[in-house]
């Protein structure tokens, strides 16, 4: 093939081109085979790879639905979880409204921690407890009650005092001294009151001023007057039943 590529250039006056035609063996030799020990390890950990029946684009879209419904399934038990809880808080949210006989609703200000913990204590000591309660919970709960007018002041941050019994001087006591809880409004007995309503109470005198005050009141209308009569109503009865009691005696003998 070269000498005939020779041959046409040089009939058409070409320059002459030098070509150079090798001709040998390749060198073919078998590789030395392995010894018997290392070719067994080699079978042995030769990894294995099952075959693919199907395409590497369906398998990718496999695992992506699988990861989709692995993500799905994940949110619906977290879900269950969230509802589970909100369930085991509106119960504990109910149970203590329903045994609670003074409830206060208090806007929490701007306040550190330890504060907090203080003015907690503190109502503790007094036999009240103070807990934080979610606006959404509460309404829900609230809603065709008689604490249904509560809604009203479930604003921002709430914070909530409930004690068993009706009482009223305790907290205002403490909530006077802790400005970060300005007290909005509540329920004492069946009764909504104000923060109004509430101070009006604690200005109120005693029930023993009252009792002084009514005694002193009685005794300058007519009230000494009145108690003689009475105790000589009771002597007269008394004589009049003595001397029944003889007569009788003196008939039967």
């Amino acid at each position: 093939m070269a000498a005939t590529i020779c041959r046409s250039f040089a009939k058409k006056g070409h320059v002459g081109v030098l070509v150079s035609q090798v001709r040998f063996k390749f060198k073919t030799q078998r590789p030395r085979q392995q010894p018997v020990e290392q070719r067994v390890f080699k079978e042995i950990t030769e990894p294995l790879y099952p075959d693919r029946q199907e395409s590497p684009r369906s398998s990718c879209n496999d695992k992506h639905l699988q990861s989709l419904r692995e993500v799905q399934q994940s949110q619906d038990q977290a879900g269950n979880i969230q509802a589970r809880y909100e369930a085991f808080l509106l119960k504990q949210l109910r149970n203590l409204l329903e045994t609670s006989g003074t409830i206060l609703l208090c806007h929490q200000m701007p306040c550190t921690a330890l504060r907090l913990n203080e003015i907690k204590v503190d109502l503790k000591l007094a036999g009240l407890k103070l807990s934080r309660v979610s606006n959404t919970q509460m309404r829900q709960l609230i809603k065709g009650t008689k604490l249904e007018n509560l809604g009203n002041l479930l604003y921002s941050h709430t914070l909530m005092i409930t004690s068993p019994k009706v009482v009223i001087l305790e907290p205002m006591n403490i909530l006077k001294k802790a400005t970060e809880l300005p007290l909005l409004g509540g329920f004492v007995g069946d009764r909504l009151v104000t923060k109004d309503m509430m101070i009006e109470y604690c200005n109120m005198p005693s029930l023993d001023q009252l009792l002084a005050e009514l005694v002193a009141s009685l005794n300058q209308v007519g009230g000494a007057k009145t108690l003689r009569l009475l105790s000589h109503h009771q002597e007269q009865l008394a004589t009049n039943l003595q001397q029944y009691q003889s007569e009788r005696s003196k008939s039967s003998s």
